[in-house]
C-alpha cells in the first residue's frame, strides 16, 4: 500500500510534470471509482488545466482550473504512471487520462481505489477527516495527538483522522527504530518516548522519501522505489539486526504486528 512517502514522492513527480496541462480526455475502466456519476465525473475534471498537486497522508490532491478538484487515492494498492506522446500507455489501468500535450497518464487500482471529483468549496469528507499530514506537525504537536489515549500506541499511529501518512508497511520499522512494543497503550508513553518515536517517524519517512519509496512501489515514471531497509516488519522467525532475537508477530488491532521482544519489551 502506497504510504506517506510514495505519495509524497508522486506528488513531487506530478507537480513539476502537469501544471499548465489540461486533462482533455478520460477512459474509465471501473466507474465504481468514481464518486459521483460518470458523466457529472467528467463534467468537473475533464477540459481543466491542472493547476497544483499536493499530497496529505495517502491522498493526491490535484487543483484544476475554476476551483474543482480532483483526489486521487490509491486504496490498498496501485500505480499511477506517465507514457509519453507516442508511448503505449501502462496496460493495466483503471482510469486513462489524455493531457493536452500528448501524454498519458495511467492509474491502476489493486483494491479499494478512488477518484474523486471535487466542486469550488464543497465537502469532501474522505479527505477533510484527515488529521494533519504526519510531516507537517512539531514534535509536541506530535505529542499531544495521540497522548492520554489508551488504544495501542501501533494503531493510534494508523488512524488517519489523527494524523495522516501512516500505513501498515512502515509502521512496524518505526516502532522498531523507537524501542517501542506495538501494543503499548498511548497513555503510558512518557515525554521521552513520544520524542524517540517522533524522531523515529521523521527519519524512516524521510529516508524514504529521498530513496522514492518502498522497493516494491513504482514512482510516476515506472521506477521502483530503493528503500528495502525493513529490519523487522514481516520477518517473524528471522534475528533481530540489534540483538539476534527472533523477530515474533502479535495481532494488534486489525492486522499482525512484528516486533522484537528483546528491543521492543
Amino acid at each position: 500500500m502506497p504510504e506517506w512517502p510514495e505519495i509524497h514522492h508522486l506528488a513531487r513527480q506530478m507537480a513539476q510534470e502537469l501544471p499548465g496541462i489540461a486533462l482533455c480526455e478520460a477512459r474509465i475502466a471501473q466507474p465504481k471509482c468514481l464518486n459521483l456519476p460518470e458523466e457529472a465525473w467528467r463534467e468537473r475534471v475533464l477540459g481543466r488545466v491542472v493547476q497544483a498537486v499536493r499530497a496529505k497522508g495517502k491522498w493526491l490532491d490535484v487543483a484544476l482550473e475554476g476551483g474543482y478538484r480532483l483526489r486521487i487515492n490509491l486504496g490498498m494498492g496501485g500505480e499511477i504512471l506517465l507514457s509519453e506522446a507516442g508511448e503505449a500507455p501502462a496496460e493495466k489501468w483503471r482510469a486513462l487520462f489524455s493531457l493536452a500535450d500528448g501524454r498519458k497518464i495511467g492509474i491502476h487500482f489493486w483494491w479499494f481505489g478512488s477518484l474523486h471529483a471535487v466542486g469550488p468549496g464543497e465537502a469532501h469528507p474522505p479527505f477533510d477527516k484527515l488529521g494533519p499530514d504526519m510531516l507537517s506537525v512539531d514534535e509536541q504537536d506530535f505529542a499531544r495527538a495521540y497522548a492520554g489515549r489508551r488504544s495501542p500506541v501501533k494503531v493510534l499511529l494508523l488512524k488517519q483522522e489523527i494524523l495522516s501518512g501512516m500505513g501498515n508497511y512502515y509502521v512496524h520499522d518505526v516502532l522498531f527504530r523507537a524501542g517501542l512494543h506495538p501494543a503499548r497503550s498511548g497513555d503510558s508513553l512518557s515525554g521521552e518516548e513520544w520524542q524517540r518515536l517522533y524522531s523515529a517517524v521523521r527519519e524512516v519517512f524521510t529516508d524514504a522519501l529521498v530513496m522514492g519509496g518502498s522497493d516494491y512501489e513504482r514512482d510516476l515514471y515506472n521506477q521502483l522505489g530503493r528503500y528495502s531497509a525493513m529490519q523487522v516488519g514481516y520477518r517473524e522467525g528471522l534475528p533481530c539486526p540489534v540483538c539476534g532475537t527472533a523477530i515474533v508477530s502479535q495481532r494488534v488491532g486489525a492486522a499482525n504486528s512484528y516486533f522484537c521482544p528483546h528491543c521492543q519489551r
